[in-house]
């Protein structure tokens, strides 16, 4: 099992996120549980989702226990970081990098990368999502890939930039 967070502001696309990976999956017949938990009605303020794949029966995640989290913004990944454990990985939407001790850090400009290779920042949570099934395997990528091939084919493109991003790094 692996477990993690899914946090950034209202109206990034959290909530789409989170449903992303438990539709995948689902439709791989890998037992998943997500919730969100606060913020949701409020455009702009904090949005933090949580999930587990593989097994669970509640979608809670302890501090210090998720293996991941994935930010949409680098002041909701700080906000989060007491969740992560030690060895997790931080998969953040950031100009800057982060230098964060005891956790792999992939940081990168997913939402600018998004608005100049995909023609929309809205894609940036796509290239977030690839980045983390590249780094994960409890979600397989091609398998993914084939699951989503009915999506908007730019949604397809910014998932596949992910996955490359996560090899490379």
């Amino acid at each position: 099992m692996i477990q993690g967070i899914i946090c950034g502001k209202g109206g990034q696309g959290v909530i789409t996120l989170n449903a992303m990976i438990g539709t995948l999956a689902a439709n791989m017949n890998i037992p998943a549980v997500s919730a969100e938990t606060h913020g949701m009605a409020m455009r702009g303020g904090s949005v933090a989702t949580y999930i587990k794949i593989g097994q669970g029966l509640s979608a809670s995640v302890a501090e210090h226990s998720a293996d991941f989290i994935i930010s949409l913004t680098k002041d909701e990944a700080l906000r989060n970081l007491n969740f992560i454990k030690k060895d997790g990985i931080l998969i953040v939407d950031s100009e800057k990098p982060l230098d964060i001790k005891g956790i792999r850090v992939i940081a990168l400009p997913a939402s600018d990368i998004a608005e100049e290779k995909f023609g929309g920042w809205i894609y940036g949570g796509q290239v977030l999502l690839g980045i983390f099934l590249g780094c994960f395997g409890a979600i397989d990528t091609a398998k993914a890939l084939e699951i989503l091939r009915n999506a908007p084919k730019i949604s397809i493109e910014a998932i596949e930039y992910g996955v490359k991003h996560a090899q490379a790094d």
